[in-house]
């Protein structure tokens, strides 16, 4: 991601796949440096309740009685803003749900579910600079264990590839849900084809940040070790798998001016190159071997 080409050792599982950090750094934290992506500025933030949220709060009602058939179909090219849509399909979420978010950085999610009406939301962060709060959200400087109060749903987007004890982290969210409530889990995926195509230049391996990436059965097994069961998976990557470990291979990092994650204007890629990996990354999702994937969580019986 930064460019230090610095060497750390990763172990495959011979039983499940999933990959594993053997050397990870004395400090963490320096593994966040200023300008990780998570962790910008907050910035001017404001929902108000106006005829505007008041009718996207009506559409995000709709979006969310969406049979799971068709969330599938419609938001399956959804931008991040209108995902959640999808991870909430069939899951019996409300826009007056209660939403925990872990590891929420500076809050692109919840800020953006509060535009969309959502009315109770909390996001929590220990690398989070400055706390935040407004009428529908709040942000704050914390880890799980330190939250208390109880929730319909606990979101970990791409975050339990980067903790100690991924198991221990769902039982802690495990214990705070609502009866009925939903754990939704997006993780990066060692079983796929951009995994086994690019190896060591897999941007989503993101040493050393990422202390393990799971495959799906590993994934399934975490949640059974926390007293979950996976009632949905699906895959849900994106052109990076493809653009990002293409970029790794030259030695571009995600985080060089030439690269499309930091506004380069493709790079060595033509416009044809970037419209065929989106076409194979939809290809590859549906075939379920996309480089990650989103599963919703329930308490086990």
């Amino acid at each position: 991601m930064f460019g230090t080409r610095e060497a750390f050792s990763v172990a495959t599982c011979s039983d499940c796949g999933s990959r594993l950090l053997l050397d990870p750094p004395a400090d963490p934290a320096a593994a966040y440096p200023p300008g990780y992506y998570s962790l910008g500025p907050i910035g001017h933030f404001e929902a108000p309740d106006n005829a505007k949220r008041r009718a996207l709060r009506a559409l995000s009602s709709a979006l969310l009685r969406l049979p799971v058939p068709v969330a599938d179909r419609v938001l399956e090219r959804a931008p991040l803003a209108w995902m959640p849509f999808r991870w909430f399909a069939g899951r019996r979420v409300r826009t007056t749900s209660r939403i925990l978010d872990v590891g929420s950085g500076t809050g692109f999610l919840v800020r953006r579910l509060a535009l969309a009406g959502f009315r109770r939301l909390l996001g929590v962060d220990p690398h989070l600079e400055v706390e935040f709060s407004a009428e529908s959200v709040t942000l704050r400087r914390a880890e799980l264990g330190e939250v208390g109060g109880e929730f319909d749903v606990v979101m970990f987007h791409h975050v339990l590839e980067h903790l100690d004890d991924p198991p221990a982290s769902l039982r802690e969210a495990r214990e705070r849900l609502a009866t009925a409530g939903t754990i939704v889990v997006r993780v990066p995926l060692a079983d796929s084809l951009a995994a086994r195509r690019y190896g060591a230049d897999w941007c989503q391996l993101d040493v050393p940040r990422h202390l393990s990436v799971p495959t799906e059965a590993g994934v399934r097994r975490a949640a059974e070790r926390a007293g979950l069961r996976v009632e949905r998976a699906y895959r849900d990557s994106d052109p990076m798998q493809f653009w990002g470990s293409e970029q790794y291979r030259l030695g571009i990092p995600l985080t060089d001016p030439r690269s499309l994650a930091n506004g380069g204007e493709g790079g060595p890629f033509s416009r044809a190159q970037l419209r065929a990996w989106g076409a194979r990354t939809r290809a590859l999702n549906r075939a379920g071997d996309g480089d990650s994937g989103c599963f919703a969580l329930a308490v086990a019986d």
